[in-house]
């Protein structure tokens, strides 16, 4: 049996055709009752969206297995006709976790309120007997524990970091002939960028990691902090295919830091601000980028 949720849920989508499953995207906020696909790291979910803290973009979120016969005592079943899919739901109410924005991707659907309160009812009188459990070390148990393990995996995606009081580093200890030089910029956008006011396209900071031996990480933190609505804005899983695009290596944080100083770069001569502006301006950034 296989054990990777995506493989799991497209292949029952194509058992049972289901094509608005297949071109489904994350382009839709998050909201209570969602289904999505969730993944960081190397683990990937199935989960159902309980609670929001949208202030803090974290997710209260259930496990679901898609999987027929892949349920203990500790799940609510959903069987058809009253699934939203074209398969039973197993949902795990007691085992929800507060995972950031970050890690949740495609929305798969939507439950309806009444039958999102019925799980969350059946999970606080769920018995606690457990002879229905499937056999230690069969299928059915690899497959709870890996999907259980996966949502405590997906709270480590990073979260939306609070607004800090401290000043950034006041500038680069970098020589500015040498950012002339290896940039081939004028001295005027040397100093701005050794003074942390403009910033960098990835394959200018990778240049400068080069010549000058300090850390990538180090030159991005040392820019001027982006505007706070547009750092939770970018945290909308929405915008998670530009990220990836953006991440050497991986490495979504960076990934998601330099989408927001590409969007704030196009912005800087345009007037506006708060998370309705950003949003325009990322769609239509979006717009010009292909997967």
């Amino acid at each position: 049996m296989s054990t990777d949720a995506n493989d799991r849920w497209f292949e029952l989508a194509a058992q049972f055709a289901v094509p608005e499953v297949l071109s489904s995207t994350s382009s839709c906020g998050v909201a209570r009752g969602q289904l999505r696909q969730a993944t960081w790291a190397d683990a990937d979910a199935v989960v159902l969206v309980d609670q929001i803290d949208d202030l803090a973009a974290l997710a209260h979120v259930m496990p679901v297995s898609v999987e027929p016969g892949v349920r203990n005592s500790d799940a609510v079943v959903i069987d058809e006709p009253d699934s939203p899919l074209p398969t039973s739901l197993s949902v795990w109410p007691r085992r929800g976790h507060w995972v950031p924005f970050a890690a949740l991707d495609t929305l798969l659907e939507t439950l309806g309120q009444s039958l999102l309160a019925a799980i969350e009812a059946a999970g606080r009188t769920l018995p606690g007997s457990h002879e229905c459990d499937p056999q230690l070390g069969s299928g059915a148990a690899r497959a709870i524990d890996q999907l259980l393990d996966a949502v405590e995996t997906l709270e480590l995606a990073p979260r939306l970091e609070p607004e800090s009081d401290s000043a950034h580093p006041s500038r680069l200890d970098l020589d500015l002939e040498l950012v002339m030089e290896a940039l081939g910029v004028n001295q005027s956008r040397a100093m701005d960028i050794v003074m942390g006011s403009e910033p960098l396209s990835e394959s200018e900071t990778e240049t400068l990691v080069d010549v000058s031996g300090v850390a990538s990480a180090d030159i991005m933190q040392a820019l001027k902090p982006l505007p706070a609505d547009l750092c939770r804005e970018l945290q909308e899983p929405r915008w998670r295919r530009g990220v990836q695009r953006r991440a050497f290596e991986g490495d979504e944080a960076a990934g998601r830091l330099r989408l927001g100083y590409d969007i704030y770069q196009l912005a800087a001569r345009q007037a506006g601000s708060g998370r309705d502006i950003w949003r325009q301006r990322l769609e239509a950034l979006m717009a010009t980028e292909t997967d």
